[in-house]
C-alpha cells in the first residue's frame, strides 16, 4: 500500500503517451485540450445539434453524449449527418455506463468510447458483498474487455478508462477502501487488462466531487504507473456545481495539477449551459504559465497528512499551527462580509502585523521567527513546498498574506488554492483592500479545500441526457433556500448512475430515479423514495429540519 504522495518544487510538463482521437492528438507535446459534454440525447437531433454548435462556437475541441441506451447509439448517424451539414468537425466521445455491449457498438460510431470500469462487469460499491476473490473479478473484467479491444482495434478508436470514486466497485471498495488508492488501483487494473489486449490510445481519469480527492488521485496515478510511460490524463471535477463555488472547486480540482504538469484534456463540469465550462477552462489553461521539463525534485511527504504540523502558537485569542483550524486574520478596514468571517482583525505597521501584542512579520521568502511569519511571495506554492522539502515542519507557525493583487492574477489563485488544498499554512493574513467579489472568491476556495467552513456546501452535477428533471432550476429552487445553512451538504444529483455515490459524503440527497421522480437521501441512505417533483423540495427541507440541521435564516 502507497503510504508517501510526492510534490514537484517547480511547474513543467510531463509528457505522457500521445492518444489519437479523430483529428486530436491528446498528450505528449501537444496543447491541453477543452472538451465538454452535452446534456440532450441524440434522439432529440434538433436540440443536440443546437448544443454541439454552441460548444463548437465556443472552442471545445472534444464533445462527449451519453449512451445510455441502443437507441442513442442508432441515432449517432444522424447526429453526425446534420454536423456535417452544418460544417462541425468534432470528434465525439461515448459515455457508456453499465451495458458493455453498448461501448462495444459504439466504437463504429464515435472516435472515443468511455467507460467505468466501476460498473462495466464489477458489481456498484452499493451491491451486496460478493463471494468472488479480487482474482476472480479481475478475470471477469478481462473477458468482459476483449471484445471491446477488439472493436477499438478494427475502428481505429481511443479509449478512456473514467473511474468515478462514486462508483467504485464493491471488490475494489473491499480491497481499498473508498480512496484515492481505491481509484487509482481500478484505474490501472483495467488499464494493464488493456494494454496486454494490445490498446494503447487509453485516456484515464479518476474523478470525486472532492477537489482534494481529486488531487491526491491523479498524483498516485502518476507514482504507481512508474517506470512505465506516463499516460495521458482527463483531469476535472465532477458534481463542481455553477457559478463562483463551481468555478473555485474546478479550480481546487484542476489547476494545482496543471501547474504540476498533470493533464492533457480538462473538463470543467458546471450545471450551467456547457459553452460555459469551455469559457472557464480556457481562462485555466491560458493562465499556465509556459510549458517547460518537468521538475525532477520532489517534496514527499505522507499520503494521510493533509496539515503540515508546523508548531503551535497562541496569539491572544487565536491559536495558530499545528493542527488548530486555519486562522483568519483581517486588516482593520477590510470590508465586511457575511461569507468571509475573520477570526479576528489586525493593524498594519511598519514592521508587519501587530495583534494582541505580538508582531507578524512579513517577508518574501521563509524565514523561521521565534512566534510566526507572514509569506508575501509571487509564487507560494513552490516557495513553500521547497522550504518543508529541506526543512520540515517550521519552528513556527507560517501564514500567508492574500492581496486584491493576487487574487486579480488566475495563476496566483491557483497557487493559493495549492497551498490551501495541501495544508501549507496557519493563517491567512488578508489585507483591507480585498473588495467584497475578491472575498467571496477567498472564501469559496477555502471552501472547496475544506479549510475553513463558512456556508452551504452543494455537490450538484453537471447533467447529461440521463438527466431526469431541470437540475438548473431545481438546483436554483434549493439553494435559495438552503444557503445560510453554514456547513450543511447537499448533494443534487441528475440521475442514480454516480449520484448517491458521488455525493458519498453529503449529509443529505436529492436525486432523480424516473422521469419527474425523486428519491431523498440521508448520508448513503436512501429514506424516500419516487417523490413526485412538485414535493420534493418541500420535502427535503422537511428531512433537513427533521435531522436538527435547520436554522431559521
Amino acid at each position: 500500500m502507497v503510504e508517501q504522495i510526492r510534490y514537484p518544487l517547480g511547474p513543467g510538463r510531463r509528457l505522457s503517451r500521445p492518444v489519437k482521437v479523430g483529428s486530436l492528438t491528446i498528450g505528449g507535446n501537444n496543447p491541453i485540450v477543452l472538451q465538454s459534454m452535452i446534456t440532450a440525447s441524440a434522439t432529440d437531433p434538433k436540440r443536440a445539434l443546437a448544443q454541439i454548435s454552441a460548444l463548437d462556437r465556443a472552442g471545445c475541441q472534444l464533445i462527449r453524449l451519453s449512451i445510455p441506451h441502443q437507441k442513442e447509439l442508432e441515432a449517432t448517424g444522424n447526429l453526425r449527418r446534420l454536423m456535417t451539414e452544418e460544417g462541425i468537425d468534432r470528434p465525439l466521445v461515448a459515455d457508456v455506463h453499465f451495458v458493455p455491449q453498448l461501448a462495444i457498438d459504439a466504437c463504429e460510431f464515435f472516435e472515443k468510447v468511455r467507460i467505468n470500469p466501476g460498473n462495466f462487469s464489477d458489481r456498484p460499491k452499493n451491491s451486496r458483498p460478493s463471494l468472488d476473490n479480487f482474482a476472480v473479478g479481475r478475470e471477469r473484467l478481462k473477458e468482459a474487455l476483449i471484445p471491446l479491444a477488439l472493436a477499438a482495434k478494427k475502428y481505429g478508436r481511443a479509449l478512456r478508462v473514467g473511474v468515478n470514486q462514486g462508483s467504485l466497485s464493491e471488490r475494489m471498495m473491499a480491497q481499498f477502501g473508498d480512496s484515492p488508492i481505491g481509484m487509482v488501483a481500478s484505474a490501472l487494473e483495467a488499464v494493464d487488462l488493456l494494454e496486454d489486449l494490445g490498446i494503447l490510445d487509453l485516456v484515464v481519469s479518476l474523478k470525486s466531487s472532492n477537489p482534494l480527492t481529486v488531487q491526491k488521485a491523479y498524483r498516485l496515478l502518476d507514482q504507481m504507473r512508474e517506470p512505465k510511460e506516463p499516460l495521458a490524463l482527463h483531469i476535472g471535477v465532477t458534481e463542481a456545481g455553477e457559478g463562483l463555488m463551481g468555478r473555485a472547486k474546478s479550480l481546487v480540482g484542476i489547476g494545482p495539477l496543471l501547474v504540476d504538469g498533470l493533464g492533457d484534456t480538462i473538463r470543467v463540469s458546471l450545471t450551467e449551459p456547457s459553452e460555459h465550462e469551455i469559457e472557464y477552462g480556457g481562462q485555466l489553461l491560458a493562465a499556465l504559465p509556459p510549458q517547460c521539463p518537468p521538475s525532477t525534485s520532489y517534496w514527499t511527504r505522507p499520503l494521510a497528512q493533509n496539515r503540515v504540523g508546523n508548531a503551535v502558537v497562541n496569539l491572544g485569542e487565536v491559536t495558530l499551527g499545528g493542527t488548530s483550524p486555519l486562522a483568519i486574520i483581517a486588516e482593520i478596514g477590510l470590508n465586511k462580509n457575511p461569507q468571509l468571517v475573520p477570526d479576528i482583525t489586525v493593524q498594519q505597521g511598519a514592521e508587519g502585523f501587530e495583534i494582541e501584542g505580538h508582531l507578524l512579520k512579513v517577508y518574501p521568502s521563509p524565514i523561521p521567527l521565534p512566534e510566526a511569519w507572514v509569506l508575501d511571495h509571487p509564487s507560494p506554492l513552490f516557495t513553500l513546498r521547497a522550504f518543508y522539502a529541506q526543512l520540515g515542519p517550521s519552528p513556527c507557525p507560517i501564514g500567508l498574506l492574500v492581496s486584491n493583487c493576487a487574487l486579480n492574477s488566475l495563476f496566483t489563485q491557483i497557487q493559493i488554492a495549492g497551498v490551501l488544498a495541501e495544508g501549507l499554512v496557519d493563517f491567512l493574513v488578508i489585507q483591507a483592500g480585498l473588495n467584497i467579489k475578491e472575498q467571496t472568491l477567498l472564501a469559496y476556495l477555502l471552501q472547496a479545500t475544506r479549510a475553513r467552513i463558512f456556508m452551504t456546501d452543494y455537490i450538484a452535477c453537471p447533467s447529461c441526457s440521463r438527466t431526469l428533471f431541470d437540475l438548473e432550476e431545481t438546483t436554483a429552487k434549493i439553494k435559495a433556500q438552503t444557503r445560510h445553512l453554514k456547513g450543511v451538504k447537499i448533494g443534487i444529483m441528475g440521475c442514480i448512475v454516480n449520484g448517491p455515490g458521488e455525493m458519498a459524503d453529503a449529509d443529505f440527497g436529492y436525486v432523480g430515479s424516473g422521469l419527474g421522480k425523486i428519491d431523498l437521501y440521508l448520508g448513503q441512505n436512501r429514506v424516500s423514495r419516487g417523490l413526485d417533483e412538485a414535493e420534493a423540495v418541500p420535502a427535503l427541507l422537511a428531512l433537513i429540519k427533521t435531522e436538527g440541521r435547520w436554522v431559521e435564516p
